[in-house]
Formats: structure tokens, C-alpha cells, sequence
């Protein structure tokens, strides 16, 4: 079974857009601390995997589906997983899930994101390191 990282987040007054909603920009960051969060879950970030394996981890396509509101103050549950792992890019799968006071969830956004692995100079993809081939796929 594919590694899921969840973490809790609760909707801070900075992140509300003019209606009173989580913004959507930042819930696009919330998805981007997410992918960085599945790689801490095994002792990774986005700095040491340059380091550690010679390559860079860049975002080149995200698609998020906003589904339900949610307001300053609501708990939300972010999970984030690998789904595909091709030979140079990999696809996430991440979500958004309002928790109710009663354990209920509600999804409020789905996110697709696809990452390709690149050289340091980030102009030519770069295979999968096995490393993270073996821990995510």
C-alpha cells in the first residue's frame, strides 16, 4: 500500500479571501507543503534531495477542484500520496478534508500534481531516484 502523509491544519485569518473563505492560493500552498511533508515522512526535503541524489524535484503541473468552502477556524485534514511513478516524473494525489466537531468529512479540494525529476540545472529530466522509486511507489 502507497505511503499517505496527512497533517492537520486549521484555517488562519491570513489565509481568507474578501468572503470570508480559505483563499485558494493559499490552499494551493497547503498542497505544496504537502508534497513537501510526504517527503519528511522519510527523512527527505526539498534540499537535501539535491544533495543526496544529484537531482531536483520541480512542480510542472498542478490541478486543484475546489469543493467546499472553508472558513477561519475549520479544521482540515491534508493527505498526500504518490500515484504514479513514471520514468522521470512522478504524479501525487492530495486532498483537503474539512473535519466536523462530530469526526465527520467533508472533501473541500482535490489536487493532481506532477513533479519531474531534473539535473541541478534544471534543463534535462532525470530518472526516478531507486531510493524514492522503492519508498513511494
Amino acid at each position: 500500500m502507497a505511503h499517505i502523509s496527512r497533517e492537520l491544519h486549521v484555517v488562519r485569518s491570513y489565509e481568507l479571501d474578501s468572503y470570508g473563505h480559505a483563499n485558494n492560493a493559499a490552499i494551493v500552498q497547503w498542497f505544496e507543503h504537502g508534497r513537501n511533508r510526504l517527503l519528511q515522512d522519510n527523512g527527505f526535503d526539498y534540499g537535501n534531495i539535491e544533495a543526496r541524489w544529484g537531482v531536483r524535484f520541480v512542480l510542472v503541473s498542478s490541478k486543484v477542484d475546489y469543493k467546499h468552502s472553508l472558513r477561519m477556524g475549520d479544521r482540515v485534514e491534508l493527505s498526500a500520496t504518490v500515484t504514479k511513478l513514471g520514468r522521470t516524473s512522478t504524479t501525487f494525489a492530495q486532498q483537503a478534508d474539512l473535519m466536523a466537531p462530530d469526526g465527520t468529512h467533508t472533501v473541500a479540494a482535490v489536487c493532481e500534481s506532477i513533479i519531474v525529476w531534473t539535473d541541478p540545472g534544471m534543463t534535462t529530466p532525470q530518472p526516478i531516484p531507486p531510493e524514492f522509486r522503492s519508498l513511494y511507489g
